[in-house]
């Protein structure tokens, strides 16, 4: 993130920072980022992130914590299945500002 200082990030990973209000703390230990409070300050320290993007709760939710977007993506595998489109818009001298929609997949039966 220092090395790219003058750019706008988002990191995509796997685990999210933030748990979701609906589930809290109540995830196991191996299926968290480790730290996530060092994370934090270290996402703190860094006003180039716009969004941390991860998916594997598969639970559709989105945080702002100190100016950094946490969005979480649901699943394919349940019924309906559902896909998140995130939009980033930019434009000169303004702020970005992100959109974010599901879809769901029409089933043929």
């Amino acid at each position: 993130m220092t090395q790219n200082a003058k750019r706008q990030v988002v990191i995509f990973q796997h685990y999210p920072v933030i748990d979701s209000p609906e589930f809290g703390s109540a995830r196991l230990k191996t299926h968290r980022t480790y730290q996530p409070e060092k994370y934090l300050e270290v996402l703190a320290k860094h006003d180039n992130v716009l969004a941390v993007v991860s998916g594997h709760f598969h639970e559709n939710s989105e945080i702002m914590k100190d100016g950094v977007y946490h969005i979480s993506s649901p699943t394919l595998l349940k019924v309906p299945p559902v896909y998140k489109i995130i939009d980033i818009v930019s434009k000169d001298g303004l702020s970005p500002i992100i959109y974010t929609q599901l879809k769901e997949i029409e089933m043929k039966e």
